[in-house]
């Protein structure tokens, strides 16, 4: 992936569009295929050993998609501007000020949950 930030720069400008949401489109697929995981997860019946099996399957996968998810933020997604986090951090109140700070490194090991 190559992301050419002067170019998105001129389209932000040209369209006066404001920040591109380059994270809205994965994110809500991701919550999406949690939501459906978790659903699958709620209606499990434990006595059905293939059941437990497929549904078991579908989390372990739904880790591994986030897991590589995370790695790709972290090599893949250029972290933001010093000044952009400050910019960031003083329009936020307090309480989401941890929300909003960028995660570096937030998976550092891998294994079978």
């Amino acid at each position: 992936m190559n992301i050419d930030i002067i170019g998105m720069q001129k389209i932000v400008e040209a369209t006066g569009i404001g920040r591109p949401h380059l994270y809205t489109g994965i994110h809500k697929a991701l919550r999406k295929y949690m939501s459906e995981v978790l659903t699958s997860v709620g209606q499990l019946d434990a006595s059905d050993d293939l059941q437990c099996r497929e549904v078991m399957a579908d989390v372990q996968q739904l880790l591994d998609v986030l897991h590589g998810h995370v790695e790709t933020g972290n090599t893949m997604v250029p972290p933001p501007s010093k000044h952009a986090i400050q910019a960031r951090s003083r329009a936020s109140p307090p309480s989401t000020r941890a929300m909003k700070s960028p995660s570096s490194n937030c998976v550092t090991t891998r294994g079978r949950y």
